[in-house]
């Protein structure tokens, strides 16, 4: 499981998210951004690469 969560987030607040990601089953990789709710560039960046790693997608070509 792949959990996305942004430090400026003003509708899943930074402790509402730690209390998710808490609940989250094992495995979970977990990652924040300097971002807001629509996260960033770098959050699509590592969202592929995490799929790309857990299930071979691979849309970078």
């Amino acid at each position: 499981m792949l959990l996305q969560n942004g430090r400026f987030d003003t509708l899943v607040p930074m402790h509402d998210a730690e209390d998710l990601q808490a609940a989250a089953p094992e495995p979970r990789t977990i990652r924040w951004y300097d971002a807001g709710h629509g996260l960033n560039q770098q959050a699509m960046f590592d969202r592929l690469n995490w799929l790309h790693q857990q299930i071979g997608i691979d849309t970078r070509q």
